[in-house]
């Protein structure tokens, strides 16, 4: 008998990451863009934001990127963990202020990023021997089982650095017949059906804080929003759906309720779960 994917949502608090090794994925979302992501034998961070650099950095200004929710675990707890991916090199994504911290807690994790933008992870503490570069079309095996492959993100745009390399990337997680996908922060752009096409996607994790010429204006680049997300997602036919990039910076954030209230009006609606704090969601065939 055929076994059925399932998305099990099980409260489970992210500190206790280290106590599960069930089959499939395990997921937990860390806040913004931020998830940790266990298998039985691999723990990944993609994209954490776990510290208050932005908060210091933007202190005082128009928009102090205070957090409107705590980190849910302590960064020196973070012990363990075998890559750390990011994106892209924006502070939400490549947290100066958790790296040293990693660094100590984790000495023989590996940091995924852009290759375009190895020289920032190298201003930010990261040992050129732990970096491991990637581009659009690589992909790279991250043990036996779990292979990591790479697409262009559109933050607002396509960016390239010189030699053609992107600056914003999006991630396919694979292993023992299961994919995640982690678009990074993206816009829908040409040439993005293409490239999800080749994937048969389980589980999206979309960034849905929407975009906003104001913001856009000032730098603050944007997301899709909720509806293009769920477009994508009956296009493709993925399974489920985790939207998240919200409730980090009020400026810069979705309410609960516009949330709801499109996901209830989609087809897709007992599909599409958004993030939340201390929950484990558990991708697994049962």
């Amino acid at each position: 008998m055929k076994k059925m994917l399932t998305l099990e949502i099980i409260p489970y608090e992210v500190s206790e990451y280290k106590s599960w090794d069930d089959e499939g994925f395990g997921l937990w979302w860390l806040g913004q863009a931020g998830f940790l992501i266990r298998t039985a034998d691999t723990t990944i961070l993609i994209d954490p934001y776990l510290s208050d650099f932005l908060a210091e950095k933007y202190k005082g200004q128009k928009f102090p990127h205070i957090r409107m929710m705590p980190s849910p675990i302590n960064m020196e707890d973070l012990t363990g963990i075998d890559y750390c991916i990011s994106s892209h090199s924006h502070s939400d994504h490549m947290d100066p202020g958790l790296i040293p911290i990693l660094l100590k807690s984790s000495p023989a994790c590996r940091f995924i990023i852009p290759e375009a933008v190895r020289s920032v992870a190298l201003e930010r503490g990261v040992p050129e021997r732990l970096i491991l570069g990637m581009d659009a079309g690589v992909s790279l095996s991250l043990s036996e089982d779990i292979i990591l492959s790479a697409i262009p993100a559109a933050h607002e745009e396509i960016k390239t650095n010189g030699k053609g390399q992107r600056l914003f990337l999006g991630y396919f997680l694979k292993t023992d017949g299961f994919t995640l996908f982690h678009p990074g922060d993206c816009l829908p752009y040409e040439d993005l059906d293409s490239w999800l096409e080749p994937h048969e996607i389980d589980l999206a994790l979309m960034p849905v804080n929407g975009q906003r010429d104001e913001l856009s204006s000032l730098g603050i680049a944007g997301n899709f929003s909720i509806e293009q997300a769920c477009q994508i997602m009956k296009k493709h036919d993925i399974k489920y759906m985790i939207p998240q990039h919200i409730g980090m910076f009020d400026f810069n954030t979705v309410s609960r309720d516009d949330l709801d209230r499109v996901i209830d009006a989609s087809d897709s609606s007992d599909r599409i779960f958004p993030a939340e704090i201390d929950v484990l969601y558990h991708l697994v065939r049962k």
